[in-house]
């Protein structure tokens, strides 16, 4: 697989572990860990080691000055967990971000290319229902390119 895409359906266990599928365990390299965060929607980020590097340089980056900045850096960083895959592919995420998600059983894995999210199935079926007609605009008004292929005429 390149790359995280499609979605798959977990539950959680009795002591709130879920099961990572396996071809996304596949992508996380021979550490098997994740930073978990809070998302800025209803669902959490499983986030590789490699990924989370590049997001905590970026989340750094603007100074400790800038209030705005501050605020979203400290609500981030005091919810992300490192947090390793046991044998059986399992990962425990924190209470907190699970509250903050909805999750109580069912949920979703959502690849998103260079990362995970993780959403309580009601609301990823919510999101769905709510955003699926304006999927096409969405692909006009973000012009995605395909790398290496001329500009498509979409809007900009």
């Amino acid at each position: 697989m390149d790359g995280f895409m499609g979605k798959r359906v977990g539950r959680l266990d009795a002591k709130k572990r879920i099961v990572v599928p396996l071809e996304y365990r596949e992508l996380l390299g021979p550490e098997k860990r994740v930073v978990v965060v809070r998302s800025i929607e209803s669902c959490v980020l499983l986030l590789p080691l490699d990924y989370w590097a590049r997001v905590r340089r970026g989340i750094v980056r603007p100074s400790f000055l800038n209030e705005e900045a501050s605020v979203f850096r400290r609500l981030l960083m005091s919810e992300a967990e490192d947090v390793a895959l046991d044998k059986a592919g399992r990962i425990r995420i924190p209470d907190s971000l699970l509250v903050r998600a909805g999750i109580v059983t069912a949920a979703v894995f959502v690849g998103q290319g260079e990362y995970l999210e993780l959403w309580s199935a009601e609301r990823w079926d919510l999101f769905v229902r709510e955003h699926d007609a304006n999927y096409p605009e969405l692909g006009k008004k973000f012009n995605f390119l395909i790398e290496g292929e001329p500009d498509n005429g979409a809007e900009t």
